[in-house]
C-alpha cells in the first residue's frame, strides 16, 4: 500500500503480544470508523446496493464485508444524506416530493464494529475502499482500539 499512496496500520505491540492476547481471551470487540466527503462508506441508497462497501481484513487473513459469514455490524452510516427537494406533477396533477440521495460534501463518518468470539480474527489490518475513484472523494480511516475479553 504505502508505494500507490496509501499508508500501513500500525499497532503499539509486537505479534507475541498480540497473540498472548488472542490466546488467553474468548472474545475480541474493535470499531472502524470511515470519515468521508463525497464517499459511500456502506449503503448507496439512489443505487440501492452494498456494491461500494468498505471491506476488512481481519488479523488471521479472513474478509468481514457487509453481509456473508463474516460480517461487521453498521453502528452509523452518514456518509450520505438524504435530500427531499426535488417536486414532480404527475399525470394527475398532484405534486410529490421524490428523494434523492446524495453523497455527502461535508465530512461526516460512518462506524463499523467488529465482535467476535474468535479473538484471532482481530484486531483489523488492512480496509478496502471502494468508492473511490476521483478527486472530490475523500475519506480517512480510524481504527479503534482493540478490546479483548
Amino acid at each position: 500500500i504505502p508505494n500507490n499512496g496509501g499508508f500501513a496500520f500500525t499497532y503499539k505491540t509486537d505479534s507475541s503480544q498480540i497473540a498472548f492476547l488472542q490466546m488467553f481471551s474468548s472474545k475480541a470487540s474493535q470499531n472502524v470508523t470511515y470519515h468521508c466527503s463525497n464517499s459511500v462508506a456502506h449503503y448507496h441508497n439512489r443505487r440501492q446496493h452494498h456494491r461500494k462497501s468498505i471491506a476488512l481484513q481481519s488479523w488471521n487473513d479472513l474478509e468481514i464485508r457487509n453481509r456473508g459469514k463474516f460480517r461487521y455490524n453498521v453502528i452509523k452510516d452518514d456518509c450520505q444524506v438524504l435530500v427531499t427537494s426535488y417536486k414532480c406533477d404527475f399525470f394527475n396533477f398532484q405534486t410529490y416530493s421524490i428523494p434523492f440521495q446524495y453523497e455527502r460534501p461535508e465530512w461526516s463518518t460512518s462506524v463499523f464494529s467488529v465482535k467476535d468470539t474468535k479473538p484471532q480474527r482481530l484486531p483489523i489490518v488492512d480496509v478496502a475502499v471502494r468508492d473511490v475513484g476521483n478527486a472530490r472523494k475523500k475519506f480517512k480511516i480510524e481504527l479503534g482500539p482493540v478490546c479483548f475479553y
